[in-house]
């Protein structure tokens, strides 16, 4: 029984528990898994989810579906040095592209970069990991608008007493009603980075997510969190995205969080001040898990909003059982994972709430 089979009875399977029933989405599965030839049963679910899940909320109930129906379909659980047979229908349902029925290049294209974006970055070959960063470079970061404390003189509903007072005593007359407004100005956002060799697979991505945000203006700013805690807000701005890495002195060595966390809070409590704090860690604490119960408690009380991206806490199965992410938990607005390239499109979403 082909691939292309198996997908096909799994599409109708899903349609039976209520997942559309369109036959693009089969159509996005089957190139996918032909672009990406030899395969193994994580990329068939990664495929699959890419093409039938549209929300993070849909995947609990999609992995039981998964399991349930590919348990009965061995051939989807080949291992990664066995070929599985893929044949990319003539036709699929409502699917007309062209005369015979084979999708373009472009299709397979798009295909392959769904997968890419749905696959998690530490099981990415380098290649690949290449690609799929790549697709950080349009993704842009929003940060969240708040009010200035002072009124300015504009076009609002509120009087400007002050400046109709001023012209009632300049001439004896009012011949206008000034208004006056708050203006709105964004948020900053700081994002701090975990580079300890336990975030290695995630380095490059992460410094990746970094840049597209620093570029969106002045009110980014970008820290690495390993042994010290370094500001790289000028590197990612300016240097190449393979020369980044090479400003950070303390990569790949052990995790201090709750001693960085501190060091940001005391040396950049302005930046922080009613800012969005975005934490990219997998909770690997070397030090004192006090220190950082104590440094994320400071930081939720001076932030708008602090969050925590996990990059492992998108994988089946994960447990928040880590003692620094149990330190931290009491005190983040959101745990969030960092997995998948989707995942960080997924976060500009959060922050720009």
């Amino acid at each position: 029984m082909t691939m292309t089979a198996v997908l096909t009875d799994f599409a109708r399977s899903l349609a039976r528990h209520g997942y559309p029933a369109d036959p693009g989405r089969l159509h996005t599965a089957v190139a996918g898994l032909g672009a990406l030839g030899t395969i193994e049963r994580q990329h068939v679910y990664t495929v699959t989810r890419a093409a039938w899940c549209t929300t993070a909320e849909q995947w609990a109930d999609f992995s039981i579906h998964f399991e349930r129906f590919f348990s009965r379909h061995p051939a989807a659980a080949a291992p990664p040095d066995t070929d599985v047979e893929i044949d990319v229908p003539e036709a699929l349902p409502g699917d007309d592209d062209t005369e015979t029925g084979h999708p373009e290049p472009q299709a397979a294209a798009a295909s392959k970069a769904a997968v890419l974006r749905e696959t998690d970055i530490a099981e990415l070959l380098e290649s690949d990991a290449a690609d799929a960063r790549a697709q950080l470079a349009g993704l842009r970061l929003s940060p969240p608008q708040r009010r200035r404390p002072r009124y300015r003189r504009g076009r609002a509903d509120r009087l400007h007493v002050r400046q109709a007072l001023r012209e009632l005593l300049a001439t004896g007359e009012i011949t206008s009603l000034p208004t006056q407004e708050r203006r709105e100005v964004p948020r900053p956002i700081v994002i701090v980075l975990d580079v300890s060799a336990s975030m290695q697979p995630f380095h490059t991505t992460q410094l990746a997510f970094a840049a597209a945000a620093a570029e969106g203006g002045q009110h980014v700013s970008v820290f690495t969190a390993g042994t010290a805690l370094t500001d790289v807000t000028a590197g990612v701005r300016t240097a190449r995205p393979g020369t980044r890495s090479g400003q950070i002195p303390d990569l790949g060595g052990g995790t201090r969080l709750g001693e960085t966390l501190q060091q940001l809070l005391d040396r950049h409590a302005g930046r922080l001040r009613g800012a969005t704090l975005i934490v990219m860690s997998d909770g690997w604490e070397d030090g004192d898990t006090d220190a950082l119960t104590t440094a994320a408690a400071r930081a939720s009380r001076l932030c708008a909003r602090f969050l925590w991206v996990n990059p492992r806490a998108g994988r089946t199965g994960w447990q928040p059982d880590i003692r620094g992410i149990r330190a931290i938990r009491p005190h983040v607005d959101a745990l969030l994972p960092g997995t998948t390239i989707s995942d960080y499109f997924r976060l500009a979403a959060v922050v720009a709430g």
